[in-house]
């Protein structure tokens, strides 16, 4: 048996993790990461108690024709943009497009080809990658498996959302497998074997400070909606203690990788892919889109390294036909100051997930409810004061985009129907956010963008 490092080296150095956090340039906080600290686990996110709105709904009124539709918004916006209040809160930074999505025409842009930091926006490329690369059905596997002698191990196949129920059920196959083999008590020894990942490390472009901050050492067994600086070994000595109450003199003695030739006990098997997805994209979870970015990079037969992660990400989407170049995919949440993404290749996600007849496998975007609803659900809920207040709270339910957030950026890219009952996609990237103006202000002429969009402002 092999000890893995017991301290997590970046670099080629060995830092403390600690949850500090820090508002200077060089160690920003990402805002958003605290609504995915917040959500309560994908259980309770995806159980209807987290605020889930109806699948999005078609208006039934078409209240103007699609030339005169996208003739308005193309006005609107223009006028809008150019207002004196605009352009200060706004700045030169940024970009924006909106499309219809059924004829793939550009309504009205600016600098959409500009590669820009997308913060959580981020997320929706690794979604599009993820349900490509696996479809909405596949469940990731941690397995449990013993070499014989009294050990127990539990590896990791990278699990987005391990919950302590699935670990518990697993603890209780694995007593009820033992005992069956003719082990009925007695000292088992309990390991965790996460090397389906390398060791843990800083993302491209990520400060120090955001771990365990912002997102947890990416290792590959880790517990659900845990923000700490050693995932893997919480998941190991809880295994050890449901494993203890069955009856067996358990004790847990750290990270190995597991020996050749042992035998698996039980295995469990993670939430639907599509679900893993809503999951990371309703409360913006960091920790699951970092795992499903590793994921791609695995199912796709490369090793899960940061770098071979992006190329992965990359060819899916590429297979998609979301034109990649100039986009620099550093990881799979956002949080890098190396990420870069253009607005065309985020409103192309979008078209592509609102076609459910050519690309089913992406429908969890948007027709599965994954995308946050203007004022109602995730990171748009009434609790992150959006769309809550005029002129934005006239597209209350009508909007469904996913938000972005860094000290100096704010994104915002999603789908909504015009006053012709056409869908539009739309992606607005501020960089370089004016400190002037709070960030809620920003926010929200990202929301009237959208609203003008809907038509109803």
């Amino acid at each position: 048996m092999r000890a893995a490092a017991r301290t997590l080296a970046v670099g080629g150095l060995l830092v403390a993790l600690s949850a500090a956090t820090s508002t200077s340039w060089a160690a920003p906080q990402d805002p958003e990461s605290d609504s995915g600290r917040n959500s309560g686990g994908i259980e309770r996110t995806l159980s209807g108690k987290a605020g889930l709105s109806a699948a999005p709904a078609e208006p039934t009124v078409r209240r103007t024709t699609a030339a005169a539709a996208n003739a308005a918004i193309a006005a609107k916006l223009r006028a809008r943009l150019a207002a004196p209040d605009a352009r200060s809160v706004l700045g030169s930074e940024y970009s924006y497009q909106v499309v219809d999505v059924g004829t793939g025409v550009t309504v009205s842009s600016r600098d959409r080809d500009t590669a820009r930091l997308p913060a959580s926006n981020m997320k929706l490329l690794t979604a599009a990658a993820a349900l490509r690369t696996f479809g909405p059905n596949h469940r990731f596997n941690t397995d449990v498996l013993t070499n014989g002698r009294g050990g127990v191990f539990v590896r990791g196949g990278g699990d987005p959302a391990l919950t302590n129920a699935n670990l518990d059920a697993a603890a209780a196959r694995t007593a009820d497998a033992l005992r069956a083999s003719g082990r009925r008590g007695g000292s088992i020894n309990v390991f965790v074997d996460s090397s389906a990942y390398p060791e843990a490390s800083l993302a491209p472009g990520w400060p120090a400070s955001y771990v365990p901050s912002a997102a947890r050492p990416v290792q590959s067994l880790a517990p659900d909606g845990y923000y700490g600086s050693s995932p893997r070994t919480v998941v190991g000595r809880y295994f050890t203690e449901r494993l203890a109450a069955r009856g067996f003199a358990a004790r847990y003695l750290g990270v190995y990788t597991t020996p050749r030739g042992s035998r698996k006990l039980t295995t469990a098997w993670s939430s639907p892919t599509a679900d893993i997805v809503k999951y990371m994209l309703l409360p913006s979870e960091n920790n699951v889109a970092e795992h499903l970015f590793r994921n791609v990079a695995m199912a796709r037969g490369v090793y899960p390294d940061w770098a071979n992660s992006s190329r992965a990400v990359r060819r899916a989407l590429d297979e998609l036909g979301v034109d990649t170049r100039g986009l620099n995919l550093a990881d799979g949440s956002g949080l890098s100051r190396d990420d870069r993404v253009t607005a065309v290749a985020l409103t192309t996600v979008l078209r592509l997930a609102a076609d459910r007849n050519r690309h089913p496998e992406l429908a969890a975007i948007f027709y599965g409810r994954g995308l946050p609803t203007a004022g109602l659900t995730g990171t748009l809920s009434p609790a992150s004061g959006r769309y809550v207040t005029p002129p934005t709270s006239c597209a209350r339910g009508k909007i469904w985009a996913k938000t972005g957030t860094l000290f100096d950026t704010i994104a915002l890219s999603g789908l909504t129907y015009g006053s012709d009952r056409r869908l539009k996609a739309f992606s607005v990237l501020v960089n370089d956010r004016v400190q002037d103006y709070p960030v809620e202000t920003t926010r929200q002429y990202a929301d009237r963008i959208a609203a003008t969009v809907n038509g109803c402002y």
